[in-house]
This record gives structure tokens, C-alpha cells and sequence, in this order.
């Protein structure tokens, strides 16, 4: 008889958004590690759980409504062994290092919420940057089949293993992982994974304040300091006739741009931009939010003085990337020249052109596509040091065979390897008894073979 399927619940909590996914795998795992598939996620409505710093109730109360779908999904009696577990990233890890109490108090009422549901409380608590880069590389690998394949209704660990790297570009930090021919800096701690009966070790880098969202933060904090006239500021990677006006506080209000803070600071002051659709001048101001210079005379590096070992075999590319080549209308993989071409002619468009190209993407994300392309091809090109070729091996995914690609699926498979496998079926017994009584004969026939060697040496 065939055990029913375990479930589990993890709460993604990234910078600008949070989704509950519920995963599902059987009961019988292989290696101790489940064989994890999606079943069902929920978009939660509202920003990222990091900005509820000032009432960190309604943190708990937006994910509410989520958590309540969830119980029509998994069974009433999985309920109590269902785990529910909350990770934030990086727009919690920047708020815990600029205000910890608030980040506290903020996990502190999301626990308390979830320890009043019929779940298995599991835990809430900030992903650290290497963390989220190795669950992200097992994401990858595991929806690539590189980890275990399925075949004739049999997993099996594929005979010959390679692995494809990660790269995940999230609002508020950035993550590269992938399993390097050898790591040369000694200063390098490579993470080890264990998955499947296998051990896999990998280079991973996470940095913070270099996700999407707060590049282009400190992109506009950039302008506006380097701008002589006051009104209005000119930004090269936004549309012509598109004009934004923000607060002080906006651009100042994160850790990420606060240490720029002008001397007159007044939160609630506002600055206008205005877009002027310059492709060569956004290129220019995009490359100058590196640290390049620290990486002079350096073979192995990426920015900021950061040791990176050369990039190596297949790819996957999710979260944002996915989501800038979906604006640009490219297909899962494409060549470095056909994505400069095709970015530069988006970065011409005009505001009204853009939302006759895209009528269904939301202002805040249309404006910024030209700014995210440019972002990314100096990070995969300048930062990274993908070339043509290696380029060429990158894939960009959302979803693969109907899971979404992101690092809360390979959370939930290391998850699956802390959780105890449910007791075995009757099958299993009965293997477990006819192998009980091949140890008995064959041990009987050992001591019978003894005592016959004991006879023939005692009376020779």
C-alpha cells in the first residue's frame, strides 16, 4: 500500500513581494531527500514584509489570506505533519543590519500566526546570502534533472553528472552559484551540498544591495547628486515622455543609499525624473555602479575585490533575468549580440510606444526594463565574465515542467532531508523479513563451516 504524499509550506519573503508555495513528495523518498513537486502558490498581495518595519502586524495579516488557501489544498489529515516554514532575503537581511528590533518584531508576528494554525510550525527566520545561492543552485539542478531522473517511473541518479549554474536577480540582492572545475583562492570556502546520496561542491557569491531594485535606487541617487540644474532630473534608462517623482526618503530610506544622505535631507521632499530614453548614456551610468577598480590586476574576480573562479557549463538564469528578456520578447536562450541589438532598440522607445508593446505590465515595471537590461548585461558580462560562448549556454527560465524556478524549491528539499521518512509500507516489511532470513541460513552456515574446519584441525 502506497503511503500518502507529505506536504510543506514555504513562504518566500523577498524585497518587494512575498508568495506561499505549497509543495508535495511521496512519503518513500530516495536517499533521504524527497522528490519534491509543486502544487499549488499564492501570490500575496502588498510589498515585501520588510517594509511593514513600522507595524510589523500587518506583515502577519497580509500573508493571512494566502496561508487560509492553503488549507484547501493539502489534506486535513496531512495537516498536522505539514511543516510551515518563512524565509526572508535580502530586504530583511538590509533591514536586521540597519534596525534589528524591527526586523524582530516583524518575524515575531508572523511566527505568532503561524503557531495558530494546524500546520507544523517549522521556522521563520532570514535566509543568509550563501544560503539563498545554494537553495537557488539546487532549484536549478533538481528542475534540470541533473540531481535524480525519473525513468520508467523509477528515480535514478544520472549516470553521468553535470550540474548547470545559477544566477538569481532578486529586488534587493543578486546570487551566482555554480560548480567551478576547481576553486584556486584559499579564502574561498566552497558550500557542500548532499542530496540524493551524493555530495556536490559549490562556489557560491550573494551581494547585497545589487539586486535590481536597489541598483536602480542608487542609479537615481547618482543623478541626482551629479546633476547641476535641481528640476528636472534627467534619466537615460527611463522612456521619453515618462516622468517619476519620489521622496527623499525613497532614495535615502535604504541602507543601501543612506550613507549618500545629502546634508539638507528632508524625508518628505520630492524630486522629480524625467526619462530621456539614451541608451549610450544609460550603459555609461549603469557600469559606474560597480566596483570594478578592485578587481584591477586580478584574474579571478568579479567587482567589489570578490574572488570568482571562471564560469563553467549550463546555466539557468530566473527572477528578474526572466523577466527583462521576457520584456525584450526573446526566447529561452539567444546570443550576446542578438540581446545588445534588441536592448538598445527597446531603450529607444518612447513612453507611448512601451505600453502599446506592453499593455499588461504594470508602470512601475515597464519603465524599468531598459535600466534591468543594461543592469544585466554588465553584471553577466563585466561582473560575471560570461562571453559570447558562454553566454550562448544560458537559459532563462520561469518555470520548468510547471514548478517556478527560485530558490524556495531546493529550500524545501533540504527541508525534506530533515524530515523522517514515514513508515515503511508492507512491501518494504516483507523485503525486510526475507532478508531477515538470509542472514539466519547464512550465518548457520558459517558456524556449520567453522565447527567442520575446528573437526578436520582437532583430528587431522
Amino acid at each position: 500500500m502506497t503511503p500518502s504524499p507529505e506536504y510543506g509550506i514555504i513562504l518566500d519573503a523577498g524585497s518587494s513581494r512575498t508568495t506561499a508555495f505549497v509543495y508535495q513528495w511521496p512519503a518513500e523518498k530516495k536517499h533521504n531527500t524527497g522528490l519534491v513537486t509543486e502544487k499549488y502558490h499564492c501570490r500575496i498581495e502588498g510589498p515585501g514584509i520588510a517594509t511593514y518595519k513600522e507595524n510589523p502586524k500587518q506583515a502577519a495579516i497580509a500573508i493571512l489570506d494566502c496561508l487560509n488557501r492553503t488549507l484547501k489544498i493539502i489534506p486535513k489529515e496531512r495537516y498536522s505533519t505539514t511543516q510551515v516554514c518563512l524565509a526572508a532575503t535580502a530586504g530583511m537581511r538590509l533591514l536586521e543590519l540597519q534596525d534589528k528590533p524591527a526586523a524582530q518584531r516583524i518575524l515575531s508576528e508572523i511566527e505568532a500566526l503561524f503557531k495558530t494554525l494546524p500546520f507544523n510550525f517549522g521556522r521563520v527566520h532570514i535566509l543568509t546570502g550563501r544560503e539563498e545561492a545554494i537553495y537557488a543552485w539546487i532549484s536549478a539542478n533538481y528542475l534540470k534533472g541533473n540531481l535524480v531522473k525519473r525513468n520508467n517511473k523509477q528515480y535514478r541518479h544520472p549516470f553521468i553528472v553535470r550540474t548547470s549554474g545559477a544566477l538569481d536577480l532578486g529586488g534587493a540582492s543578486t546570487q551566482i552559484a555554480f560548480t567551478p572545475r576547481r576553486i584556486l583562492n584559499k579564502l574561498a570556502t566552497p558550500a557542500k551540498v548532499m542530496l540524493y546520496g551524493h555530495k556536490y561542491v559549490i562556489y557560491t557569491q550573494s551581494f547585497e544591495c545589487y539586486g535590481k531594485d536597489e541598483a536602480e535606487r542608487r542609479y537615481l541617487v547618482n543623478i541626482y547628486q551629479a546633476s547641476e540644474s535641481k528640476w528636472p532630473y534627467q534619466s537615460p534608462c527611463w522612456p521619453s515622455g515618462y516622468n517619476e517623482t519620489v521622496s527623499m526618503k525613497d532614495l535615502f530610506g535604504s541602507l543601501c543609499t543612506a550613507s549618500k544622505k545629502p546634508a539638507n535631507y528632508k524625508p518628505d521632499d520630492e524630486i522629480t525624473f524625467t526619462g530621456t530614453g539614451n541608451p549610450a548614456k544609460c550603459q555609461e551610468l549603469v557600469y559606474l555602479l560597480f566596483d570594478f577598480k578592485a578587481c584591477a590586476g586580478k584574474h579571478y574576480c568579479s567587482f567589489s575585490g570578490i574572488y570568482q573562479p571562471t564560469v563553467r557549463g549550463k546555466f539557468m538564469a530566473f527572477s528578474a533575468f526572466y523577466y527583462t528578456k521576457r520584456a525584450l520578447k526573446l526566447p529561452t536562450s539567444f546570443t550576446l549580440t542578438t540581446f545588445t541589438e534588441t536592448l538598445w532598440s527597446f531603450c529607444t522607445k518612447s513612453w507611448a510606444e512601451l505600453k502599446v508593446m506592453l499593455p499588461k505590465d504594470k508602470d512601475r515595471y515597464r519603465k524599468g526594463y531598459c535600466f534591468s537590461g543594461n543592469y544585466m548585461r554588465t553584471l553577466l558580462i563585466s561582473g560575471y565574465k560570461f562571453k559570447p560562448a558562454s553566454w550562448k549556454r544560458i537559459s532563462f527560465n520561469k518555470k520548468v515542467d510547471g514548478n517556478e524556478v527560485n530558490w524556495s524549491l531546493g529550500y524545501m528539499l533540504n527541508v525534506t532531508n530533515q524530515i523522517p521518512r514515514e513508515i515503511k509500507g508492507k512491501e518494504n516489511m516483507i523485503k525486510l523479513a526475507i532478508l531477515s532470513k538470509v542472514l539466519i541460513v547464512f550465518s548457520s552456515l558459517l558456524m556449520f563451516s567453522i565447527f567442520i574446519i575446528y573437526q578436520m584441525i582437532k583430528h587431522p
